[in-house]
């Protein structure tokens, strides 16, 4: 089927005093040794004045979503902010937010048909309800109806390999009734057109 992508950050710089003969190692296989030299030089990239891009401590909500058991060999510190479109601007959501139209995306699912599945592959995207809600809404909130073709490499792959589901809660900000609708696409759902119509055309058709 498909598999992730996956890519390893290094933060180096050489210096005068720099050693050639080191070898990086997981922190599951790390001895002693090597976890007082880590630290040591995670303190100094601590007080660097550079500005580095840093992502947030994962929230209580977070960890209680996130089934650990399914990242495997990877320490789970935290998650960025969801990659919005490239029309992303900030301040976008308040605009969006204040808006008397257009559709609000409540919550995206990907792959929860897998979530009892065991996985093929350790998945770097999290495997759980809502997983791609911010992403799904960042790139749809404010539509006035859409038509996106379901892309694994734009979402992400929390199940490698393995086919997925799409599950998407949304309602109209023009609807008074703020009436819960939902899309379901089965597995699997890359390539599938997910189609969300304008608000007159679903009033008509409900």
């Amino acid at each position: 089927m498909f598999s992730s992508a996956y890519g390893v950050v290094i933060v180096a710089e050489k210096g005068q005093n720099s050693s050639w003969d080191r070898v990086p190692s997981q922190d599951q296989y790390r001895s002693e040794e090597q976890w007082q030299v880590y630290r040591s030089s995670l303190t100094r990239i601590l007080q660097s004045k550079r500005q580095y891009h840093t992502f947030s401590a994962p929230t209580s909500m977070q960890l209680e979503k996130h089934p650990l058991r399914r990242i495997v060999s990877f320490s789970y510190l935290g998650s960025f902010a969801p990659f919005g479109p490239s029309n992303y601007t900030p301040g976008m959501e308040a605009k969006i937010a204040s808006a008397p139209y257009g559709i609000r995306i409540l919550e995206a699912t990907y792959g929860w048909n897998n979530l009892w599945e065991d996985l093929k592959l350790p998945a770097v995207y999290p495997l759980c309800r809502g997983n791609f809600t911010g992403y799904l809404g960042h790139l749809i909130d404010g539509s006035d109806g859409v038509e996106w073709i379901v892309d694994f490499m734009a979402l992400g792959d929390p199940a490698p390999q393995l086919g997925k589901d799409l599950h998407v809660l949304y309602y109209y900000a023009e609807d008074p009734l703020r009436k819960l609708r939902e899309i379901y696409i089965g597995a699997e759902a890359h390539g599938k057109t997910l189609f969300i119509p304008p608000f007159e055309k679903a009033r008509k058709t409900a």
